[in-house]
């Protein structure tokens, strides 16, 4: 029965690898210019907000860590995993020595795991800020902020390495998806495992902190809106930072949904691969799962301007400044061009009085 499971799974692979190789060339073209868009835009996205938060002192506190900390690990997907994904998709095949696969396999596990536990760790900040504000202080200072993202990232190693370590359990090339990751149906425990330490109880964890906070924000704001009319001074001061929080916490939310969004569809395929036993849905369902989990990586960004009017006007001086010195650069490019232009008529004509004396 294991023989006839095996082989199954193995006919498989070799159909999706065949569909890989012999697609056209218009749909390879087409494939190749969706991942080198989405890994720029996740490159330069999420430099953006890293300079964002570094230029602008409103966008500097212990909130911000996390966000940062999301920001660097899309930065490193789209640095470190994307772009073997392009050359999958170049290729037609793993063009790569299996050393490069472990690695994508490890990077895509790392950070996808370490981005999930950061957005637990700014759902529980979001609950601390709004829910409990008298113990938001004590539990989220900055030294403790560093100390919620090493135990992130150990909690997303422990769920990337096994596979380095174990034959049983291992990174694979997976042509459907363009990517190497661990094969879901191929270990029901390690599966088991991820789904209920790695994803599930850090969800639930977040769906009862926004739950939480949302229940608190609703009521803050009947209670504003009731009694507070027409009073100014401490009360307006309160409403204000009400208001403030729940738009920050709006935004975390929105990201949350991003995330979530784009994840769900690839744990139900998942899901599907692990009852089937083998992956046997077509090659471009499989692309998009790919194509989604990368997306993950990119909207963050877009998410932050369209949201919060901080980032967004912080985006548009980054953006104007860089365009402005790429217009600097090139004026004095001209201006060197007219120069030397010039310099070499003057010498021309020189060179031409002296033979004609």
């Amino acid at each position: 029965m294991e023989n006839l499971s095996d082989s199954f799974r193995v006919e498989s692979l070799v159909k999706l690898s065949t569909d890989l190789a012999t697609r056209s060339a218009a749909l390879k073209l087409v494939e190749i210019a969706i991942i080198v868009l989405l890994n720029t835009i996740s490159v330069f996205g999420n430099i953006l907000v890293c300079i964002a938060v570094y230029r602008n002192l409103r966008l500097r506190n212990v909130t911000s860590i996390f966000v940062i900390t999301l920001a660097l690990s899309d930065l490193a997907m789209g640095c470190f995993a994307m772009p073997i994904t392009s050359g999958i998709l170049i290729y037609g095949k793993f063009p790569y020595a299996r050393s490069v696969c472990y690695l994508h396999g490890f990077c895509i596990f790392t950070f996808a795991i370490f981005s999930l536990e950061t957005l637990c760790a700014i759902a529980i900040n979001r609950y601390f800020c709004v829910v409990k504000p008298q113990h938001y202080s004590s539990f989220f200072t900055l030294k403790r902020a560093f100390c919620y993202i090493m135990f992130a990232f150990s909690i997303s190693l422990t769920c990337s390495i096994p596979p380095l370590l174990t034959l049983d359990i291992h990174y694979a090339f997976q042509p459907g998806k363009a990517m190497c990751l661990y094969p879901f149906e191929s270990s029901l425990s390690f599966t088991l495992f991820l789904e209920i330490v790695c994803i599930n109880i850090p969800l639930a964890i977040i769906a009862m902190c926004y739950f939480k906070v949302y229940k608190v924000v609703r009521d803050a704001n009947r209670t504003f809106a009731q009694n507070n009319r027409g009073q100014t001074g401490h009360s307006t001061k309160q409403l204000s930072a009400n208001v403030e929080e729940a738009k920050v916490t709006k935004t975390l939310v929105a990201v949350l949904i991003g995330f979530v969004s784009c994840w769900l569809p690839i744990s139900v395929v998942d899901i599907i691969d692990v009852v089937m036993g083998a992956p046997t849905l077509p090659r471009q369902l499989y692309l998009t799962y790919a194509l989604l989990a990368y997306t993950s990586s990119t909207i963050n960004p877009f998410i932050y301007g369209v949201f919060n009017r901080t980032f967004r006007k912080e985006f548009k001086k980054i953006l104007v400044c860089v365009f402005r010195l790429r217009k600097n650069q090139v004026m004095s490019d001209q201006d060197q061009r007219v120069a030397w232009d010039e310099s070499n008529e003057i010498w021309e004509n020189k060179s031409n009085y002296v033979k004609y004396i």
